[in-house]
């Protein structure tokens, strides 16, 4: 007959009984199964977390009314103090508003996105760019030196929105916009210039019979040339200056002449036509090719010193340095 079961040796762990078995007690007189122990034993002790080592406070103390605030609030909702320009947030009575506090701070931590920056300065500098834009077309000159102004007003758009949160990263936000829009408004600028002022449209090109004749006789005497027979231009004329019969050597213009006749006149219809679309081909190439320089030469080494001193301005702008002089002002 098995032994009766002692009473009271229950295992404080798992709550089973463990008279029967390996067991351990304690000072106290409870008792854990051996399982129990030997597993408790093997598990390697937690290691404290980095903020368990800190006493962080869960508020400070207003500086101004000695009520507890968050420590990351900038604005005491119970007395409306600034904690960080130091300064109570009043009323247009002069008296201390808790709810306007609230507003200004939450409206201050929306102000402190970069994201609001960056849209902000977009704003300004688009509006700036144009208007150099605008002005460079109705003036007719290039206006170099309003990169400072675009660059500037950039700044001042992030710096608007930034307010007290201008600082180190707000500066290079500014100058990074204000170099984009510096480009930017520069290439409007010249682009405005040549549109306004620059080569203008050749007319469209008119090819009737006689002058497709000329031409005709023009590609006659080249291919006399290529052949490898000499010709005598008349005296002060060459293939590009020929424009009439007389400009011609008169062996080129009588074989020009033949097969001008020797073919119908549909034949020289569309010989004038195909003649009309090959020399406005050439005139509208030029026309690009003319704009194109006059585009490029409108930038220069000084509009770097220009665009530069605009980023630098720009920078300063979002770094807060007119909040600084004010200050000591």
């Amino acid at each position: 007959m098995p032994a009766p079961t002692q009473q009271g040796k229950v295992c404080i762990v798992c709550g089973k009984d463990c008279s029967q078995i390996d067991r351990i007690k304690d000072a106290e007189g409870r008792y854990t199964c051996k399982p129990c122990h030997d597993k408790a034993a093997g598990k390697p002790k937690a290691e404290p977390s980095i903020d368990a080592l800190y006493d962080r406070p869960a508020s400070r103390p207003c500086p101004q009314c000695d009520k507890p605030v968050p420590p990351d609030a900038e604005v005491c909702v119970a007395c409306g103090y600034n904690l960080r320009s130091g300064k109570p947030v009043k009323t247009k009575l002069g008296k201390h508003d808790p709810s306007r506090a609230a507003v200004l701070e939450a409206s201050s931590k929306h102000r402190a996105k970069p994201k609001l920056w960056v849209i902000s300065g977009c704003a300004a500098g688009l509006l700036a760019s144009a208007g150099w834009a605008a002005l460079t077309y109705s003036g007719g000159d290039g206006l170099a030196y309003l990169g400072i102004a675009v660059g500037l007003l950039t700044g001042i758009g992030v710096a608007a929105i930034a307010r007290e949160h201008c600082g180190p990263k707000a500066a290079g936000v500014a100058a990074g916009l204000a170099f984009l829009w510096c480009v930017l408004g520069k290439g409007a600028a010249a682009g405005a210039l040549v549109l306004g002022h620059g080569p203008a449209r050749p007319a469209p090109v008119a090819v009737n019979e006689s002058l497709a004749q000329i031409i005709l006789a023009t590609n006659v005497a080249k291919t006399m040339t290529e052949s490898g027979k000499t010709l005598y231009w008349p005296a002060g004329y060459t293939p590009q200056t020929a424009k009439q019969q007389d400009h011609f050597p008169p062996e080129v213009w009588q074989e020009a002449a033949r097969q001008w006749e020797a073919n119908g006149p549909s034949w020289r219809a569309e010989y004038a036509r195909a003649q009309q679309e090959t020399l406005q081909f050439e005139a509208d190439e030029k026309f690009a090719a003319d704009r194109q320089d006059a585009f490029l030469s409108q930038f220069a080494w000084l509009d770097l010193a220009w665009g530069g001193a605009g980023i630098v301005l720009a920078a300063l702008a979002g770094a807060g340095v007119h909040k600084l002089a004010k200050r000591e002002a």
